[in-house]
């Protein structure tokens, strides 16, 4: 049986009240547990599966209690159930003797106690939990939380609140938070090739992290928003004048929407739709098959009546579709064609958007006869713009009496198109070559130089 632990009739700042009789939680394992799961809510379940950090108590021998008393830390992979994401799929773990000393926790390393976060420091690297007990966010999280200080924000003039907070309300990917973090989720693909994220990638600034990427340069949204009714009620205000809302699928985007019933004060800054052609599809309601509209009711719904300044359309780069994916059935699918009829479903929805711009990869023929559509159509004048401008010119479709919206045959192949090309030989975009950017055209004939006048008209 183990040993009773020692009563001690004291108080202890991180353990908040009298230390325990025998009949009580161990004071020492509550400690050292606060410390351990500032960042992770989970950790306070003690478990070796699947968790960067655990700590349990032992049994063992009566001691002097000043010398502290036998505990085991283990240290396991955070993705130890997904080996296909890991790094790292062993479990490290070692027996230590851990004490409450004043205001901290202390673990004996050899001849001498040093604090607990010190001693986290020095485990085993897991290269998945970039937030972890000794990594340097949690040192300085543990260094904020435990040293008794504090901002003295609202001391501030409410002009350089204001200044703090149009600073802090840069982008966000909403619902997407992690350990007070601006965090983007990274589960399947998101349609940006390397470039375009990264440490200095064109449109996300990022750090990868396992499954998921802290974003470069984006504020810290969350706290603020959790400090107080004071600075909630301030940062709210100047964050729908400024942040950028970004969105990767349509059930976020529908939540937001949910709770955009705002004044007109309240109009948001921006929304970007970052997503892969196969969420966009499903998206807009595009029209693939035969049957009727196979997604029901397009998510775009939500985007009737969003107060909004501006909405950024970024489809995503066409994939490649070897292995198991949820999207190969669009592998045969031209993506040209695809892109057009994303860019022709989104214009029932997003006409009433005061500013509408398009990035990604749509080819930039489309992409200005998009823009003119739009245009046109806040002016209240007849466009001269068709789906055939916006798609792509088709002769096999109009010999057969049909368009691209009224067609017998449910293939949507780099055939149909007039401007000869095939998707599937030139595979997936890359870093140094995007199809749309280059027309569609293969690297072999774009080093040959520009085409002919004759040819430059099959590409319309």
């Amino acid at each position: 049986m183990p040993a009773a632990i020692q009563p001690v009739a004291a108080s202890h700042p991180l353990f908040c009240s009298t230390l325990p009789s025998k009949v009580q939680d161990d004071p020492v394992l509550k400690a050292a547990q606060n410390i351990i799961s500032i960042h992770n809510v989970k950790n306070k379940i003690l478990c070796h599966v699947s968790l960067p950090l655990s700590l349990e108590a032992l049994p063992y021998t009566s001691i002097d209690p000043g010398h502290g008393r036998y505990y085991r830390i283990s240290r396991a992979s955070l993705l130890g159930n997904y080996p296909e994401y890991s790094n790292y799929d062993g479990m490290w773990d070692t027996v230590v003797r851990i004490r409450l000393s004043g205001k901290s926790v202390e673990v004996r390393d050899g001849d001498d106690w040093l604090p607990l976060g010190h001693y986290l420091s020095h485990l085993p690297s897991v290269k998945e939990y970039w937030a972890g007990p000794g990594s340097e966010q949690w040192r300085q999280s543990l260094e904020w939380d435990t040293n008794g200080q504090h901002f003295p924000l609202m001391d501030l003039p409410g002009e350089i609140r204001n200044m703090i907070y149009d600073y802090a309300a840069s982008f966000c990917y909403p619902y997407e938070f992690e350990h007070g973090f601006n965090y983007m989720a990274a589960a399947g693909t998101d349609g940006l090739l390397y470039k375009e994220y990264g440490r200095h990638g064109t449109h996300l600034q990022a750090e990868l992290f396992g499954r998921g990427r802290v974003l470069n340069g984006a504020g810290p949204v969350l706290p603020l928003l959790l400090a107080s009714k004071q600075v909630h009620a301030e940062f709210s205000a100047r964050l729908h004048r400024n942040m950028e809302f970004r969105f990767q699928g349509a059930w976020p985007l529908r939540r937001f929407a949910e709770c955009q019933v705002q004044p007109a004060s309240q109009t948001l800054a921006k929304v970007t739709l970052q997503m892969t052609t196969w969420n966009l599809v499903k998206f807009f309601g595009v029209w693939i098959n035969q049957s009727a509209r196979p997604w029901g009711q397009p998510d775009a719904e939500c985007l009737r009546g969003l107060p909004l300044r501006e909405l950024e359309l970024r489809l995503g780069h066409r994939e490649d579709f070897t292995g198991y994916r949820l999207d190969t059935w669009l592998a045969p699918c031209c993506h040209r064609v695809l892109a057009g009829l994303v860019l022709w479903a989104a214009k029932d929805f997003v006409r009433d958007v005061p500013v509408v711009t398009v990035e990604g990869c749509v080819p930039a023929r489309a992409k200005a006869a998009f823009l003119q559509l739009l245009a046109d159509q806040r002016a209240g004048v007849p466009s001269a713009v068709t789906q055939w401008d916006v798609i792509g010119k088709s002769t096999k479709l109009v010999e057969r009496g049909e368009s691209w919206l009224v067609r017998t045959d449910s293939g949507l192949g780099c055939d149909l198109l007039d401007h000869e090309h095939s998707c599937a030989e030139m595979g997936p975009c890359t870093d140094d070559f995007c199809l749309s950017e280059n027309d569609f055209t293969r690297k072999q004939a774009l080093a040959l130089g520009p085409p002919s006048a004759s040819g430059a008209g099959m590409l319309a």
